[in-house]
């Protein structure tokens, strides 16, 4: 059975009361930017070293990963940087397309024009 935030429910039930207070108190810190914890999670990453020894095996399994997600900088900036690549090619069709179409329009005024001399 789980309890709040996935968190199983006999885990968090023997868990002193200062811990839970700081895993709380954690959870609140990740709700801010992912990006801004990219770049330095050292003050979370200290909080949840000063109670890794009270959490049980299976909390510190799924816990360890977010306090270093620091080492997915390169991961987060790789697709931030393919996502605005994929915004400036969307951008740049759309004024290719805009110019056709402007294209289209002055070759049909050519063409009449030839067609009435």
């Amino acid at each position: 059975m789980e309890g709040a935030a996935g968190v199983p429910s006999s885990a968090s039930t023997q868990l002193p009361l200062d811990v839970k207070e700081v895993l709380s108190d954690l959870l609140r810190c990740l709700g801010d930017l992912v990006e801004a914890f990219v770049n330095d999670l050292g003050p979370i990453r200290g909080r949840y070293n000063d109670v890794l020894d009270h959490l049980p095996p299976e909390l510190v399994d799924a816990l360890t990963p977010v306090a270093y997600l620091e080492h997915y900088r390169p991961s987060m900036q790789w697709i931030a940087r393919r996502i605005a690549d994929r915004a400036s090619r969307a951008s740049l069709l759309e004024v290719v397309e805009a110019h056709k179409t402007i294209v289209v329009h002055e070759k049909t005024i050519l063409e009449h024009v030839k067609a009435e001399v």
